[in-house]
């Protein structure tokens, strides 16, 4: 009974590891899933099974937007103008970006795994004189204002003395939703980094036609 009380130090480890891998699909949704609730039986610790629970609970409301791909070797050379196809072997991933993102502070990019499986990722960054540790990112799109939190921040100092904040992070249907009315919209579109200060910027006319782009061809590379 004293056993069954103890707190379990080893799993309450493991979970806290568990959780700090970064998501990028549903395919490693749902292997975490697995991975915790497999801790969930094997532990006697009554507050970390709660602790699980409220987090399987918050991963299974996490919907990312991806599909499977077309086997990309069948790609015309026509069709691959315009994008770079760099294949990372240790992740076996390939990853898909428009070539003329140079300049760009905001634009998605495609993943396509060895198994086919496809997913959205969005790279977001910020340069300035201070910093602004930004912990969301607010737009304002034909007067509707939507908001989400960046994940996978680093930040960096130039010899220049000029901050750098990046983001990287997965695409779920909120922000797949997002992206969706920023590529339509025939207005200026405005945005909010909001942090221990906030900064406003207007997205460029580029960066909402490479969203839009990107949109497509994730579309186009969707297997029937």
């Amino acid at each position: 009974m004293v056993w069954g009380q103890e707190k379990d130090t080893g799993n309450r480890f493991l979970v806290r590891e568990i959780t700090k891998i970064e998501l990028s699909n549903s395919e490693q949704r749902d292997l975490m899933v697995h991975m915790l609730d497999s801790i969930s039986t094997a532990t006697n610790d009554v507050e970390l099974k709660e602790t699980i629970s409220e987090k399987i609970s918050n991963l299974n409301d996490i919907h990312f937007v991806d599909a499977k791909s077309i086997d990309l070797n069948s790609l015309e050379k026509s069709e691959k103008k315009g994008w770079n196809f760099n294949y990372d072997k240790f992740k076996e991933i390939t990853f898909i970006k428009p070539k003329n993102i140079y300049g760009s502070r905001f634009y998605p990019y495609i993943g396509v795994k060895d198994n086919g499986n496809m997913y959205l990722r969005l790279k977001a960054s910020f340069s300035g004189s201070d910093w602004v540790f930004v912990e969301k990112i607010i737009f304002l799109v034909d007067g509707e204002k939507i908001e989400f939190k960046p994940v996978s921040s680093n930040r960096d100092v130039s010899i220049h003395a000029t901050v750098t904040e990046n983001f990287d992070t997965p695409v779920d249907i909120k922000i797949y939703e997002l992206l969706q009315k920023i590529a339509n919209s025939q207005n200026e579109v405005e945005y909010r980094l909001q942090g221990e200060r906030s900064v406003d910027r207007v997205l460029k006319e580029k960066e909402k036609r490479l969203i839009k782009e990107t949109l497509d061809f994730f579309e186009r590379l969707k297997a029937e």
